[in-house]
């Protein structure tokens, strides 16, 4: 059997090869519908996840996946070793949590807040850092 595939090229396939195929298909297919239907459970305007988090502190778990990867970049980047990445990660989510009733909606993304969050525990790190530079004793 000749399937013409994205391109225009045909290819000769047996009919398991194309049994296969539409079952894989047919997963992929499942399985954006679930994710879909997921999302859609989800305000996805981020004002509205925002406001169910103030309310129930447990909804904040899904800004906090929204935005974990990108903040633990940020502050990989910045901080260069893992164990302080990611003490400086749960400590940013942990005062964004701890202070999001006074978060206000300025027309940025709430990701931005986040960053900034994440700026200065990275810099009150540095400055801490600097401050603990050791003397050497051989004089």
């Amino acid at each position: 059997m000749k399937i013409t595939q994205l391109g225009g090229q045909t290819k000769n396939v047996s009919a398991v090869e194309e049994w296969t195929a539409l079952e894989q298909e047919q997963a992929v297919i499942e399985t954006v519908t679930k994710t879909l239907a997921s999302v859609e459970a989800v305000p996805e305007d981020e004002a509205a996840l925002v406001a169910q988090a103030r309310n129930d502190p447990t909804a904040f778990g899904v800004l906090y996946e929204r935005y974990v990867e990108r903040i633990y970049a940020y502050i990989y980047h910045r901080v260069g070793n893992v164990q302080d990445t990611e003490d400086l990660t749960a400590r940013t989510f942990y005062r964004a949590l701890d202070k999001l009733d006074t978060y206000e909606d300025r027309g940025l993304p709430f990701s931005a807040w986040l960053f900034r969050i994440a700026h200065n525990l990275v810099a009150n790190w540095h400055r801490d850092r600097g401050r603990r530079r050791f003397l050497s004793l051989d004089r």
